[in-house]
């Protein structure tokens, strides 16, 4: 919740595509490439050529994401989400930004079993952990974050996004992100 603030308080088109990343649990490129004709009403429909894994991924789009989003539309004029001068957000802006508002907190923020400062990466792994701690189901974990499924025979036959399940996961994480909730929370019902 404290860099939730931090972020906010930078008020600025990096902390909020910043905040996108967190609270999406998507990677630097999928959210600083971000089109407006993605947002679907209450859904982010990535396109493959983002994607790592070279398939189209589509998100929950929460209140407070929707929130965002408005700000964003009032501030540009851009068909970026994000936009930086005439194009996007580079993918490095997000991880810049990071280490200039942590710069003399670094240690704070730190992972206990890890001496490596934090990075933009690092929150997919923050929320991965935490859901994993929480009791969520892997296969719904592994699609929120589009990991590729190591199984070719799963994945050929395995066309279900777990959307409905990934919402109820997304919105836990967003309230332990904003505080309205412990981190320890045991897992919602899906």
């Amino acid at each position: 919740p404290e860099f939730v603030e931090i972020l906010k308080q930078h008020n600025s088109t990096i902390s909020y595509a910043t905040l996108f990343i967190l609270l999406t649990n998507t990677r630097p490129i999928e959210v600083c490439g971000m089109e407006w004709d993605e947002v679907d009403g209450n859904f982010w429909k990535v396109p493959a050529i983002r994607m790592k894994n070279k398939r189209f991924h589509t998100l929950n789009l929460s209140p407070y994401l929707i929130k965002i989003l408005d700000i964003m539309r009032q501030r540009t004029n851009s068909k970026y989400v994000f936009p930086f001068e005439n194009s996007h957000l580079t993918n490095e802006a997000p991880n810049n930004l990071m280490g200039r508002l942590l710069k003399d907190r670094k240690q704070e923020f730190k992972h206990k079993n890890s001496d490596n400062n934090p990075v933009i990466h690092g929150l997919r792994h923050s929320f991965r952990t935490w859901a994993e701690q929480c009791g969520y189901r892997t296969e719904h974990l592994e699609r929120q974050i589009s990991h590729s499924e190591q199984n070719k025979l799963i994945s050929t036959y395995m066309k279900y996004d777990y959307i409905n399940e990934r919402k109820v996961i997304t919105e836990h994480w967003e309230d332990v992100c904003l505080g309205k909730v412990k981190p320890n929370e045991k897992a919602r019902a899906v």
